[in-house]
C-alpha cells in the first residue's frame, strides 16, 4: 500500500474516532453524565490513535530507509567498477552492478523509465571497459593511455553523480530520458569508433545480459 494511501487511511481513522467522542459526549450529556465520567473513554482512544500514527510512521520510515539503502548499493557497486579494466576484469563488478540495478528499479517501479536508463549505462560501461581492454599497447605512452582511459572514468564518476542526484533530488521524468539519449549516443559512439557493428539496446535492465 502506497504513503499516500496509508495518510488517507490514518486521516480517515482518526476523524472517525474523533466523530465517534464527540458523539458520546453529546449522548452522555443528555444522561447527565460528567466530563470527568468520560474522561477514561478519552484517554483510550487518544491512546488508540497514538498507536495507529506511531504504526503508520515506522512503516513509512522502514520504507524510506529500504530505499536509501538500494541507493546506497547502487551507488557503491558504481565506485567498486575496476579504475585500469585493461589490468583487472570488469566482467564480475558489472555482474553486480547489474544485481543492483535491478534491485533498484524493482523498489522504484513506480519509476518511469529508470530500468531502460540503468540498462543502457550498464551497456555503456561495459562497451567503455571492452574498448580500453582491446586498445591498451604495450608501447603506449602515459599521455596516450590516460587519453584512452579518460572516457571509462568520466562514465563511472558521472554515473555515481546522477544516481547521487537523484536519490537527493526525486523523480524527474525529463531527466531520466534525457540521461538515457545520452547513453545511448555513447554506446553507439563507442562501438562505431571500435568497428563492432549495431549495439543491442535492451529494453530494460532486467533483461540486460552480460
Amino acid at each position: 500500500m502506497g504513503g499516500l494511501a496509508e495518510e488517507e487511511l490514518f486521516l480517515i481513522a482518526t476523524s472517525c474516532e474523533t466523530r465517534s467522542v464527540t458523539l458520546s459526549a453529546s449522548a452522555a450529556a443528555a444522561e447527565g453524565i460528567t466530563a470527568f465520567d468520560l474522561l477514561p473513554i478519552g484517554i483510550s482512544v487518544l491512546a488508540l490513535l497514538l498507536g495507529v500514527f506511531n504504526i503508520w510512521r515506522s512503516e513509512r520510515l522502514a520504507r524510506q530507509n529500504a530505499t536509501q539503502r538500494l541507493w546506497s548499493d547502487a551507488i557503491e557497486a558504481v565506485l567498486r567498477i575496476p579504475i585500469d579494466p585493461a589490468d583487472e576484469s570488469v566482467r564480475d563488478k558489472l555482474a553486480t552492478l547489474r544485481v543492483r540495478f535491478i534491485a533498484l528499479a524493482d523498489g522504484l517501479s513506480k519509476w518511469e523509465g529508470l530500468d531502460q536508463w540503468l540498462a543502457v549505462e550498464h551497456g555503456l560501461g561495459a562497451a567503455l571497459g571492452r574498448h580500453v581492454q582491446e586498445s591498451a599497447l604495450p608501447n603506449m605512452n602515459e599521455e596516450q593511455y590516460v587519453a584512452m582511459l579518460t572516457p571509462y572514468l568520466n562514465w563511472t564518476m558521472r554515473l555515481s553523480q546522477n544516481l547521487r542526484h537523484m536519490r537527493n533530488t526525486g523523480y524527474e521524468p525529463k531527466e531520466i530520458e534525457q540521461l538515457r539519449i545520452g547513453a545511448i549516443e555513447g554506446v553507439r559512439s563507442v562501438y562505431e569508433r571500435n568497428g563492432w557493428g549495431e549495439p543491442h539496446l535492451e529494453a530494460d535492465i532486467g533483461r540486460l545480459g552480460i
